[in-house]
């Protein structure tokens, strides 16, 4: 079977779909209801660049006809040969679901190639990256695949989410080796050398994906790699692997959310890339499940492809291997949805604004996971970054690498409650501040980290309380915890937060502005994020929102009259593009698993500033053209209403 040299390649896909069903020992027809004409219809309507299959999932068992891994309990037919034979047939790029770090059966196996805890005791689950599984096991057998089916890629899952320290005797013999250190191995953050035991656990798995990326790469140099999560929120740092591009699959339940965060963050590491959205809503840990509607799959797919990523959507497969036909027509209707915006979204460049920080130091340093999911520690971002864009506005996520390079394109900096900063990138961000830039700490943890710099006098260490934060004439309460300074003569107060829910109790100042040389320091003096995730309310949203407006009060774009829209700034061959996406809708609710209506938001009016006078403004898809008012390089216009997501077009 020839590689056609048409097929796309992946760095240039924009539509996909995943399926995958973590074959078992005990699926015995495999192939028995996957026909080629299930695959024809399935890429006749939904259109897909590329299909990712199962191949091999967490139990370890392949569902093809393997000579290298342990194949599934019994075939009718070689699902893996039919995907390859049809997807070839139509010119569509064909990868495989792979799970990597987890693998149930090898370890079961071979418990020398599995991880141990801290007591000695062989994990069940996840394979040791220290080991020899890589070499032994997963390199072979994805040059199987690769070999005998000719697939285009693979996309690697349970990786480094799955990593977890490795106390296996010569693990931690290296590791003593290596810092010349004999006392009780650390298992906690705060035990002496953790902090390098984790980043020793951390670097053994960037060597493993570099192992399988360059072995395979070697051979096959077509062969396209993605390890899942990797160089994400789960790992914020350098791209270290020569992998041909990043991807993660969302939260199934609350995916707008986990898009917005999770999209900026790939967005920033400038490879190519793409989010999975599941096909339907579950809690986690819990198999009730539920097909979401169409309208929640477009919402968070505009949330993906108007930051510039792919978007691809899974359905599990059947125990045989065959796919649920019921709802392909679903699918289509979000692939019609994706095609009409690809013009204005794909290979597009955002336009910085305000720069959000995900702190590579602060988790690593403070975090007992080698990699993410890190839980409750992102709690800040993530409150910080719901308020932003529900305060409508253009937010990217930036990480300490990201910002070597381009610090000062950023008019503000927002660093959201990391309790500790590298000491080199804080005198950085003094120093951008110092020249002009603005910087906005949000929370008593990072406000504690510059305290020195800024000479503040502190007067109560933070401490939990329940508090009232006032705010333009509205109050609303706070579980948080709040940290005072003594205030100089030249800070601007900025709200105040009471004992009770009345102007009549105690007060202090909520936040405070503070001139630094040629620039300014915002300094918010209450814990921020999680009370916004946990217990959102106007009054708190409004009062960041403001904060930022006051520091930062000509952004080149904002938007006016909905608090339920997202703004992505980006240009394109000359053209400057606004996307606006809905964000309105139960998508964040637990106890709501479908919805299938949105209420259109609007009318908008949106401000542009910086601008020359354009020769049209057009409403995408669609092209209408829009008309607008231009003076003083000032560009505005209104009575825009939302769907799900429009894009406005400027054209010069």
């Amino acid at each position: 079977m020839a590689v056609n040299p048409v097929r796309m390649k992946r760095k240039d896909c924009f539509w996909g779909l995943h399926f995958d069903f973590h074959a078992q020992l005990t699926d015995c027809e495999l192939g028995k209801n996957l026909t080629q004409k299930m695959i024809e219809t399935i890429i006749a309507i939904a259109r897909p660049d590329y299909i990712q299959c199962d191949c091999k999932g967490h139990p370890g068992i392949a569902s093809y006809q393997t000579e290298v891994g342990v194949p599934a309990g019994g075939f009718l037919s070689d699902p893996l040969k039919l995907w390859r034979e049809v997807t070839a047939e139509k010119d569509v790029l064909l990868l495989v679901h792979y799970s990597g770090v987890w693998d149930f059966e090898m370890v079961k196996r071979h418990p020398e190639w599995a991880r141990k805890d801290a007591g000695g005791n062989p994990s069940d689950e996840s394979t040791s990256t220290f080991g020899h599984y890589a070499k032994q096991q997963m390199i072979p057998q994805l040059k199987e695949i690769c070999e005998r089916y000719e697939v285009d890629g693979v996309w690697i899952d349970g990786d480094c989410w799955g990593v977890e320290h490795d106390y296996s005797e010569a693990v931690v013999a290296a590791f003593r080796l290596e810092l010349g250190y004999s006392g009780p191995m650390p298992q906690l953050p705060g035990d002496h050398y953790f902090v390098e035991w984790s980043e020793f656990n951390r670097e053994s798995f960037r060597a493993y994906v570099r192992t399988i990326a360059s072995e395979l790469h070697q051979q096959h140099p077509d062969f396209q790699i993605a390890s899942n999560w990797a160089f994400s929120s789960f790992m914020p740092e350098p791209v270290s692997a020569d992998v041909d591009f990043l991807s993660g699959d969302l939260d199934p339940q609350d995916s707008v959310n986990s898009a917005r965060l999770e999209a900026r963050v790939l967005a920033g590491q400038k490879l190519p890339w793409d989010l999975m959205s599941w096909s339907v809503s579950k809690k986690s840990g819990q198999q009730l499940c539920s097909t979401k509607s169409d309208i929640q799959m477009m919402q968070e797919a505009a949330i993906v492809i108007s930051l510039g990523g792919g978007f691809q959507l899974y359905m599990k497969q059947r125990r045989d291997a065959s796919v649920p036909m019921w709802m392909i027509d679903t699918l289509a209707d979000v692939e019609r949805f994706c095609r009409e915006r690809q013009p204005w979204c794909q290979n597009t460049e955002l336009i910085p604004q305000v720069g959000l920080l995900l702190s590579r130091y602060a988790l690593y340093q403070s975090s007992d996971r080698v990699f993410g999911p890190w839980g409750d520690l992102l709690h800040g971002i993530r409150g910080t970054l719901r308020a932003l864009l529900e305060s409508g506005h253009v937010v990217d996520i930036v990480m300490e690498h990201t910002l070597e390079e381009n610090l000062e394109a950023y008019p503000l900096i927002v660093i959201p409650e990391w309790g500790q900063l590298e000491e080199a990138f804080k005198d950085r961000l003094l120093d951008y501040t110092r020249k002009g830039g603005k910087l906005l700490l949000v929370g008593p943890h990072v406000v504690n980290v510059f305290a020195n710099d800024l000479g503040f006098g502190i007067l109560e260490q933070a401490s939990a309380k329940v508090m009232w934060l006032r705010h333009e004439g509205k109050m609303a309460g706070l579980k948080t915890t709040v940290m005072f300074a003594e205030e100089a003569a030249n800070y601007e107060e900025f709200g105040r937060l009471y004992d009770e829910n009345d102007t009549l109790g105690d007060s202090l100042p909520a936040a405070s502005i503070i001139p630094y040389e040629k620039g300014t320091v915002g300094c918010v003096w209450f814990q921020y994020g999680e009370p916004y995730v946990s217990k959102r309310t106007s009054v708190q949203r409004d009062f960041l929102g403001d904060m930022v407006k006051r520091l930062m009060p000509d952004p080149r774009v904002e938007v006016h009259g909905s608090h339920s829209v997202d703004v992505v700034f980006a240009h394109k061959d000359e053209r400057l593009i606004v996307h606006l996406i809905n964000t309105s809708g139960p998508h964040a609710d637990p106890n709501v698993s479908v919805f299938d209506e949105l209420m259109p938001i609007g009318p908008l009016q949106v401000v542009m500033r910086n601008v020359k006078r354009p020769a049209c403004v057009r409403c995408q898809p669609g092209g209408k053209e829009i008309p607008f008012d231009y003076e003083f390089s000032v560009l505005k216009i209104s009575g825009i209403t939302v769907a799900i997501h429009d894009i406005l077009v400027v054209e010069f």
